[in-house]
């Protein structure tokens, strides 16, 4: 157990913002212009609300598609004239889809279906994310950030064609045990994201990511960044070497 815990530590597999670098990142962001954010599986609004401190200014769509968590969510951020919260769900497509989720731990609330949880669902509206983007009239996203769960994939996908035209400069993923519920590959985001530079998500750091089959590791819990090709100078930042 003493080696499982040092393990979990040294590969930063924790999953809480406040401390495992996520928060860091935004620091080194002040300077990049951020000016519009997309925060897919807000929750209750931790990132969210952090996000729109440290990057003073910044307009965030903030995405939830739990009922009971968008409800805490909207009371969360009430105060914060520039977060627009969204009862839904992105994807790769338009339909109507059950979400899974556990009352007492609604933080892993997923529309990817596994035996976790009492069972408890409910029907939730699924956007494709290039149809979001022409709804809500958003025309460059500088940082879209995801933590859906194990249904990462599929929001990245959704976002294809503005991914394709360069309209999106930085993304954050999660890779967590989901995907091989989901039967997802690190090697298919990295298809996704043509063009990106790929790292992991450190305190304090981000470790530039190549990719190797070996990562493909399903126990694996962490957080990915990807960083369009010619932002040069915010490589030099934050993916040294």
């Amino acid at each position: 157990e003493l080696a499982r815990s040092y393990l979990s530590a040294y590969e930063n597999n924790d999953g809480s913002c406040l401390h495992d670098g996520e928060l860091d990142l935004l620091g080194r962001l002040t300077g990049a212009g951020i000016e519009t954010v997309i925060d897919v599986g807000a929750h209750h609004g931790d990132w969210t609300i952090a996000a729109s401190r440290i990057l003073s200014g910044v307009t965030i769509d903030a995405v939830e598609p739990a009922p009971e968590s968008a409800a805490i969510l909207r009371a969360q951020v009430a105060h914060l004239p520039k977060v627009r919260v969204h009862e839904c769900a992105l994807g790769a497509a338009n339909y109507v889809a059950t979400l899974h989720f556990d009352p007492n731990h609604s933080q892993m609330a997923s529309l990817v279906d596994s035996t976790q949880g009492d069972g408890t669902t409910c029907d939730v509206a699924v956007l494709r994310g290039d149809d979001f983007l022409d709804q809500q009239g958003i025309e460059r996203v500088d940082l879209l950030k995801i933590d859906a769960e194990g249904f990462d994939l599929d929001v990245l996908t959704g976002f294809g064609q503005a991914i394709a035209d360069r309209r999106i400069r930085m993304v954050q993923f999660e890779v967590s045990p989901w995907n091989a519920a989901r039967r997802v590959w690190i090697h298919d985001f990295v298809e996704g994201l043509p063009g990106y530079q790929l790292g992991r998500i450190f305190p304090h750091y981000v470790q530039p990511f190549q990719y190797d089959p070996a990562c493909e590791d399903f126990r694996f819990r962490g957080n990915m960044f990807a960083l369009r090709g010619d932002e040069s100078a915010l490589r030099a930042l934050i993916l040294p070497g």
